[in-house]
């Protein structure tokens, strides 16, 4: 706007200009016409009235449509400046809604799949191994049965508040669907490293969390697979992690496991994708 009005300040000190020359171009003809063409005084302030009054008249006219354009032309570029800001408000809001959660604000499963894809042909370029977590809370189904589903939903907020306030901004944090989420390092090698991890997931949500006037106490469950030695692609690494997340629900909740071979024998419910189940 600060460049607009200085356009219009422009045009009206150009009009000034062209008034104040035609003035003095007016006068010199009088001039001309009294000295040189010895034109009668009387003629001559007439014809100095007529041409001066015509002239003045047509830099108004002209003057005055000069602007009216000017702020039209304003007008229409802030009216597409409006539009291409609404518009690209717009696209983040779809980009937002194509690869977020609704309820947490946290990376959908598509997004994931993105981040894990870019991670694992990293690590094979750079010789580096990843690790992949699945997180399912335990016994939330009874939470969600027993003081209903906004509390459900505002403890899954919780949880993703506290999921990203603990990890690295280099980790990835995704809610699956339900009480799952999936959690990716990129570039761990060593698996006491993820020991570390897991154990600071675990201790993270274990802290008591409030809700409105409840204070709600959690755990969860873990699974734990890595590039490449549980999957070399996105739906066996998860299924790995999900493999294990059941050994760890068998055994009591409220703690982690590897993913192992030996594991594979136990008999694991299928996920389910309709309901957000962890299979890309």
């Amino acid at each position: 706007m600060g460049e607009s009005h200085d356009a219009r300040g422009e045009l009206v000190q150009l009009k000034r200009w062209v008034v104040a020359a035609t003035v003095a171009l007016i006068t010199l003809l009088e001039a001309f016409y009294l000295t040189v063409m010895e034109v009668p005084p009387g003629e001559c302030l007439i014809e100095w009235v007529v041409v001066t009054g015509l002239a003045l008249a047509l830099i108004d006219f002209a003057f005055q449509k000069t602007l009216r354009q000017h702020d039209r032309v304003e007008r229409q570029a802030r009216q597409l400046a409006e539009a291409l800001v609404e518009s690209e408000r717009d696209q983040d809001t779809i980009r937002r809604l194509a690869y977020h959660d609704g309820l947490t604000g946290l990376r959908n499963r598509a997004l994931f799949k993105d981040r894990l894809e870019v991670a694992t042909a990293r690590a094979d370029r750079n010789g580096h191994k990843l690790v992949v977590m699945l997180m399912d809370l335990d016994r939330f189904t009874d939470i969600n049965d027993t003081l209903g589903h906004t509390v459900g939903d505002r403890l899954l907020q919780r949880v993703g508040e506290r999921l990203t306030a603990t990890l690295r901004e280099s980790d990835t944090v995704c809610r699956m669907g339900g009480d799952e989420f999936l959690l990716l390092f990129p570039d761990l090698d060593r698996s006491e490293e993820a020991d570390v991890i897991a154990n600071r997931v675990l201790t993270a949500i274990r802290g008591p969390s409030v809700v409105g006037d409840l204070q709600l106490e959690i755990t969860t469950s873990l699974g734990v697979a890595q590039y490449p030695d549980h999957g070399t692609d996105s739906g066996t690494l998860i299924r790995s992690a999900d493999i294990a997340v059941y050994h760890v629900k068998d055994k009591g909740r409220d703690g982690y496991q590897w993913h192992a071979p030996t594991l594979r024998s136990v008999q694991v419910p299928g996920p389910d994708l309709a309901a957000g189940g962890c299979e890309l």
